[in-house]
């Protein structure tokens, strides 16, 4: 029995393109990795710096950076908003939201996370946070307010808006805690929740897979074959 490289022209091109598509796919997370790095050092950054007044930080919405921004204003002990089914490090909670009235007009504040309903924040407060303007979803949900609570799937400024305290103007954009400011909760994170941790992971699930596949076609291409001596 004499063993040989035996790999056939069709298996070897099925194998080529499986290795170029999951080499390909493990560099391209490496990129996605690069990037989510970047946005993360930037809004660090950002985050880190002076904070502007929110007229200042609402002309930078759309800019596609970060922006910190403090205000000053009394909260509004009714109506919380609960956005429901909200995960935390694997655990299933909610996001609580809750008007704060301004000079500009009622601005929604993101307190952050938790897995049990929590009170109201009450009387004059001065925070600061990431200012966000977050896109409307494709299906607009059916709200409606009992007992001074507003329950939500999903962030819907302009159905939010709508159930205002009557004779208030609700502001289009809102302001996303930091852990440390006054009436925070658990932090969610900046609008960039895959780290790039994540995609380093990915890449090395698709290096293997690469490699896995080339070490089973080398096996399976060395074949054993018999040679017949003659006499």
């Amino acid at each position: 029995m004499l063993t040989r490289f035996r790999p056939g022209l069709w298996p070897t091109l099925t194998v080529l393109a499986a290795l170029v598509l999951t080499v390909n796919l493990g560099f391209w997370q490496l990129r996605r990795a690069a990037e989510k790095q970047a946005l993360l050092d930037g809004w660090r950054q950002a985050m880190q710096g002076p904070a502007l007044s929110i007229g200042e930080a609402a002309a930078q919405l759309g800019s596609g950076k970060p922006i910190k921004a403090q205000v000053q204003g009394r909260w509004l002990p009714e109506p919380l908003v609960v956005w429901e089914n909200r995960r935390l490090d694997e655990r299933q909670g909610m996001q609580f939201l809750q008007w704060l009235e301004t000079d500009a007009g009622l601005l929604l504040i993101d307190r952050g996370w938790s897995a049990v309903m929590v009170a109201p924040a009450s009387g004059e407060a001065s925070v600061s946070g990431q200012l966000l303007q977050p896109e409307s979803p494709w299906r607009r949900p059916v709200l409606s307010g009992q007992g001074g609570v507003i329950r939500t799937p999903v962030l819907d400024m302009p159905a939010l808006a709508e159930l205002a305290p009557a004779g208030k103007t609700s502001l289009s954009y809102l302001l996303r805690l930091h852990g440390d400011s006054e009436a925070a909760l658990a932090p969610v994170g900046h609008q960039h929740p895959v780290m790039p941790v994540r995609h380093y992971g990915y890449a090395v699930t698709w290096f293997g897979l690469s490699l896995a596949i080339l070490l089973l076609f080398l096996k399976w291409s060395w074949r054993k074959s018999e040679v017949h001596e003659r006499d």
